[in-house]
């Protein structure tokens, strides 16, 4: 583009735009492996076809081995789940979280794997 235009990049193409790590649920259980987010913030999970629960709250660490539950006004932070959902994520609840876990409030018959996009501060 000889205009000094710079075309907008695609985010689904520029991996140090948009990163993507997957967050496992163990069959029988209810919460996720952790994910470090190596300094991004986490913006959105994508739920897998086959999902139980119907809501996620989420424990965070500084230094992924002190967890507590992300709060927003003073209540656990929650999101509304169902499965082959794209859920974005409070980015004030979320900034300057290190590493995540996600609780589901339903045990997964089944290991589930959800795909947690982070983006760069």
């Amino acid at each position: 583009m000889g205009d000094g235009m710079v075309a907008n990049p695609d985010l689904g193409q520029n991996p140090d735009i948009i990163k993507y790590t997957p967050l496992t649920i163990s069959a029988s259980g209810t919460t996720s492996d952790a994910a470090n987010t190596f300094g991004n913030t986490p913006i959105a999970l994508y739920m897998p076809g086959a999902f139980t629960g119907t809501a996620l709250t989420f424990l965070v660490s500084h230094d992924g081995s002190a967890w507590v539950t992300a709060q927003k006004d003073g209540e656990d932070y929650t999101e509304e789940a169902s499965a082959s959902q794209m859920i974005p994520l409070d980015p004030q609840v979320m900034a300057g979280v290190n590493h995540l876990k996600v609780v589901s409030n339903g045990t997964e018959a089944a290991q589930r794997v959800i795909q947690l996009a982070c983006r760069p501060v």
